[in-house]
């Protein structure tokens, strides 16, 4: 990714991308704003996976990034990545007094035991 420098009327230095992004620059002169987006334009090509795995931030933002910062996010991918996956728990399966076999939670209790949902309506009819 090539960038141009420009500063505006209050002194702050920009870095315009080929898509016409402009990114603020914390840099006081044109030769230091000329130095670091030669940096990020070095560092964005030679490190295309670690730049399409940033998220939604710019490159630029990405550069200017602490190792700290970078460590953060990187900790909170992984976190999100190794988390477990809830799972749906399996049913228990019992045996009712009228002899079908049932999910646990459909169980019928009666006067003479249990029975399942089927047998239950049918005792009542």
């Amino acid at each position: 990714m090539k960038f141009h420098v420009e500063r505006n009327a209050d002194g702050v230095f920009y870095a315009w991308d080929d898509l016409g992004h402009g990114y603020h620059l914390p840099v006081e002169t044109r030769a230091a704003a000329t130095l670091l987006v030669n940096q990020i334009s070095d560092w964005s090509t030679s490190h295309p996976e670690e730049l399409n795995r940033c998220g939604t931030c710019t490159p630029v933002e990405w550069f200017l990034c602490t190792d700290n910062e970078r460590d953060a996010y990187w900790e909170a991918i992984r976190r999100r990545d190794t988390a477990p996956v809830a799972t749906v728990a399996q049913q228990v399966t019992v045996t009712a007094d009228c002899g079908h076999e049932v999910s646990a939670s459909q169980i019928m209790t009666t006067s003479s035991g249990t029975s399942c949902p089927d047998c239950y309506d049918r005792m009542s009819d």
